[in-house]
Parts: structure tokens; C-alpha cells; sequence
């Protein structure tokens, strides 16, 4: 009885080592796998350069090697040095294949733009910050305009502490409470193309009256879909207790809207 006693001690000991070891592996290729792609996805270049995502991958690359003392279970070893390999050759591929192509002509206004557009690869950026538009297009002109300056660029945000744009987008939705709140009226509108119908909801003041006297905005939303995401409805309930109407354009086959024919949902359009 003794010796099936420790026989059973002993097993429970190796389960519950590799349990830990098995979610000790999905820590390193958790953490190589967001280093890789903040050293390699040119969102992140662009904004921060190559030292960041750099500093960030050879952390949690060395982290990892140091890891795989630990391990007592030849497999959990296995798995993490594949994973490691696996990402480190990823990456080391995007980096070696990321020379970025230029347009090698000129803007509508004849200037030369060797500088900017094309391809981005992911190289470190060129392009300088800024509103880049068409002076012969008479609608951006407007645009540019009447748009200030000092508030064309990302830079003094209510939350300065969060590092990259998904999170200044994500966290502060996810942390506060979603208005729910809002009326939406629902109209469709025929698409002259191919006859289908885009569904558009509409929200109105708080009195149910539009404003003729203030701005109406067009929501044009991405890739989220329609009036649910949050900072959607968290835009239009301030608009509209500013006396605003806000009119959401609901992406095609998004929100249970119905499909007639082949244009489905497309994130580009």
C-alpha cells in the first residue's frame, strides 16, 4: 500500500510538472509571437522603429532560453525550442523580405514623390507626418482648409500611457460602460450598380428633431460592422446630446442585413 501510495504521489508530481511546463511553453510563444509581429508588422515600424520590437524579441528570446533549463519533460523542452525556431525564422524572413518599393513618378500636382507612397515593405518610414491630398481635387482642398493643422496628428491623446493605436482604440471601450441608451431608424438606400441595398441607421437628438442649424455626421466605421460596437455608440450619443444627427452605414451582410446577389461583405470597401 505504501509503495502504491508513493507511486501515486509520484505521478500526481509529474502531471502537475508538466501542466506548468505545457503553460509555461504557450508563455514564450505568446510572448515571441507579439514581439514578432510588433518587430516585423509595419503598423508598429512605422510608429516606434525597428529598436522597440528589436529589444522586445531578443527579450523574450532570451527569456525562453533560459526557460528551457527548467524543464524536466523532454517534450515540453521539444515544443518550445520548435516554437522558438519557428518564430525566429518568421520573423528573420519578414525582416530579410522587407525592402519597400517608392513610386517613381509624380503626384497630380507634378511634384516629384520619391519620397512617399508605393509599397511599404517594412522598412522604416519616409514619409513624413502630416495630410498628404491632391491640391486639383476641390473637395480635399476644403477639407484641408478648414481642418486644423495641430489636430491633423495622432499625438496629444487622452491616454497617453497606452503605447500603440489598437490600444488607445480598445482598452478604453473595454474598461468603460457601452451607451445603450440610443434609437436608431433604420433606412435602406439602392445601390445604382447592381441594385442592392445598403441598410443606414440613423440616430436623432435626444428630442427626436434634427437640427437643421448642425453638422450631420456620416459614420463610416471599418471593419466592426454597424451600430453595436462601442465606440460607434460611444459617438453618437455624444454627437447627438450636442443637438447632432449621426447617420451609421451598416457594412453589407454585417448586423443580420440581408444579401441579393454576389457582392458580399468586402473590409476594402
Amino acid at each position: 500500500d505504501d509503495n502504491n501510495n508513493n507511486d501515486n504521489n509520484d505521478n500526481n508530481k509529474i502531471s502537475v510538472v508538466a501542466r506548468e511546463e505545457k503553460i509555461s511553453v504557450w508563455v514564450i510563444f505568446l510572448g515571441m509571437a507579439s514581439s514578432t509581429v510588433i518587430l516585423t508588422d509595419s503598423l508598429y515600424v512605422y510608429e516606434y522603429g525597428r529598436s522597440y520590437g528589436s529589444w522586445l524579441f531578443g527579450t523574450t528570446l532570451c527569456l525562453g532560453i533560459l526557460t528551457l533549463r527548467f524543464f524536466k519533460t523532454k517534450s515540453s523542452r521539444y515544443l518550445s525550442q520548435l516554437s522558438m525556431f519557428l518564430l525566429l525564422f518568421i520573423a528573420m524572413y519578414l525582416l530579410s523580405h522587407s525592402s519597400g518599393a517608392t513610386n517613381n513618378g509624380n503626384d497630380d500636382n507634378g511634384d516629384d514623390n520619391d519620397h512617399y507612397y508605393g509599397s511599404p515593405g517594412l522598412d522604416l518610414p519616409t514619409i513624413q507626418e502630416g495630410f498628404y491630398y491632391s491640391k486639383s481635387n476641390s473637395i480635399m482642398s476644403k477639407v484641408a482648409n478648414i481642418w486644423p493643422e495641430d489636430t491633423r496628428m495622432y499625438k496629444n491623446t487622452a491616454t497617453p500611457y497606452l503605447p500603440t493605436g489598437d490600444a488607445k482604440t480598445g482598452i478604453p471601450f473595454l474598461v468603460n460602460p457601452i451607451p445603450t441608451q440610443l434609437q436608431f431608424h433604420r433606412v435602406w438606400v439602392t445601390v445604382p450598380q447592381d441594385q442592392e441595398a445598403v441598410a443606414l441607421e440613423i440616430a436623432f437628438p435626444s428630442d427626436g428633431i434634427h437640427n437643421h442649424d448642425k453638422t450631420v455626421y456620416l459614420i463610416l466605421h471599418g471593419l466592426n460592422g454597424g451600430t453595436k460596437e462601442a465606440y460607434v455608440r460611444d459617438f453618437v450619443q455624444r454627437r447627438t446630446q450636442q443637438g447632432h444627427t449621426c447617420i451609421i452605414m451598416i457594412a453589407r451582410g454585417l448586423m443580420d442585413t440581408p444579401i441579393v446577389g454576389w457582392n458580399v461583405f468586402k473590409g476594402s470597401r
